[in-house]
């Protein structure tokens, strides 16, 4: 868009989402930006439906853990802070009153959360809140990370990507690997005290999946997708009436 369309659209809508994302690695199977293509995706597909704009997304991310490989770039969570108060900041100025921040890395959320509450101390009239968005797919669709499922590059992750943008996953690469800590039966209360003891995601795994990546369908993605969006699209005109 140019600034002209943007002038225009702020005469119909102060509503935007600004996707937040990571450039790390997932797996021999993924692309580096996989958690930024997806929630990029869910916020274009949302806003569709609720008539908001969607900024450009915020990347990188807070990613150490995953640098012991190749192409991870890794900011400081301060890094992250400034950066999504500044992109608030300026959203806000130009007469967005309503920003919604949909957050595609577990690893960002403490940070993005301390960004907010900060938000909400310096623009009081503004209505800022953050969401990781796959907290819009539904419980029934299974345990998407879990012991058993896993965590990183899985399932889950790989077939979001085979939903979205299937000409950059490579699926003759994908893998199944867990930490050799999991056990059938594990609960996630055990799983949290173990992963408590992580530095890296060598302390997880060679290949850098961890989960079971072949058993991602592209038919399982786009309905995880199709109904997080539904549901969020809900939830963020409900939240817009507030």
């Amino acid at each position: 868009m140019s600034w002209c369309e943007v002038e225009e659209a702020l005469r119909r809508t102060d509503v935007i989402l600004v996707p937040i994302g990571s450039i790390e690695q997932h797996g021999p199977h993924l692309p580096l930006n996989t958690d930024t293509i997806v929630p990029f995706e869910f916020a274009k597909r949302v806003a569709d439906k609720i008539g908001a704009l969607v900024a450009p997304p915020i990347r990188p991310g807070v990613s150490s853990h995953h640098m012991p490989k190749p192409g991870t770039i890794a900011i400081e969570p301060s890094t992250l802070i400034a950066l999504v108060k500044d992109y608030c900041r300026c959203l806000f100025k130009h007469g967005f009153k309503r920003i919604f921040l949909l957050n595609g890395h577990g690893g960002n959320s403490n940070t993005v959360g301390v960004a907010v509450q900060e938000l909400h101390d310096e623009l009081p009239e503004a209505q800022i809140a953050y969401f990781d968005w796959w907290v819009f797919i539904p419980k029934e669709m299974g345990e998407l990370m879990s012991p058993s499922e896993g965590i990183h590059a899985n399932k889950a992750e790989t077939a979001w990507m085979l939903a979205v943008a299937p000409d950059l996953v490579n699926m003759s690469k994908a893998v199944d690997e867990l930490p050799p800590f999991v056990k059938d039966g594990m609960s996630e209360e055990e799983f949290r005290v173990y992963m408590a003891a992580v530095r890296t995601i060598d302390d997880l795994s060679k290949s850098g999946c961890v989960g079971k990546a072949t058993e991602a369908t592209k038919e399982f993605g786009e309905e995880c997708l199709n109904k997080a969006v539904e549901r969020g699209a809900k939830f963020f005109e409900a939240l817009m009436k507030t």
